[in-house]
């Protein structure tokens, strides 16, 4: 039952990817942070669904990671110019689709186009 709540979650994030794409907007890069980099059965999902690879950097506290780099820029230290010395990626998911998700991942869309309007009103 885990297993499937983290694959429903990363077809939801597919299912942005899509929503990006459809605009003309493909991702270049995915950086994975926060919690979810601890989870491997949620990251091999979510690079199987999207077809993404995920970078995961030394630190994966996100955004007060970030804040902390931004910070320093904005006060002219040239200490670290560069957000890949600062973090570096230590390591890649990369995808490996398999047929049980390429399989439900129709029928997640399906589920979300026929629930949208009740999700809406309960929102």
């Amino acid at each position: 039952m885990f297993r499937a709540v983290l694959e429903g979650i990363a077809m939801g994030t597919s299912h942005g990817v899509e929503t990006y794409e459809e605009v003309g907007a493909r991702l270049a890069r995915v950086l994975a942070v926060g919690g979810g980099v601890q989870n491997e059965i949620w990251l091999q999902a979510t690079s199987d669904l999207s077809g993404l690879p995920q970078e995961i950097c030394a630190i994966t506290t996100g955004a007060s990671y970030g804040d902390a780099f931004l910070a320093r820029m904005a006060i002219g230290s040239a200490m670290i110019a560069d957000i890949a010395n600062w973090n570096p990626v230590t390591r890649r998911v990369e995808p490996r689709p398999t047929d049980a998700l390429t399989n439900a991942y129709p029928l997640f869309r399906a589920l979300h186009e026929q629930t949208k309007n009740i999700a809406k009103k309960l929102g």
